[in-house]
């Protein structure tokens, strides 16, 4: 690495040590608390259903996971396209034009 390479990332390490020291109360509001809030509910969730309906969900997983397993893949017929000459431009066909002059009077 060259030294203004090494020199710009350096500056953008302290840029970025310096915001995150700055801003760590608006990442901790914004950020975390509604994580920390967000994963509380869903321990809440999880405690308040039955046993039972947690075991019915883990094995219709599993079964969905074993059926996609055993089940062949389905591939999509290819179609086959026949070869077909493409048509030429202008230009083609003028220096065609201008090769066959050639060889009919050479």
């Amino acid at each position: 690495m060259t030294w203004r390479r090494r020199l710009a990332i350096l500056g953008v390490i302290v840029i970025a040590a310096l915001l995150a020291f700055l801003l760590r109360d608006v990442v901790n509001q914004l950020i975390l608390v509604p994580i920390a809030y967000l994963l509380w509910l869903l321990d809440l969730v999880y405690l308040s259903m039955n046993q039972s309906v947690w075991w019915i969900a883990a094995v219709f997983v599993a079964l969905v996971i074993i059926g996609q397993s055993l089940l062949p893949e389905i591939k999509p017929v290819r179609k086959v396209i026949p070869f077909s000459r493409r048509e030429r431009g202008s230009v083609e066909n003028l220096a065609l034009l201008q090769m066959a002059d050639r060889q009919s009077t050479g």
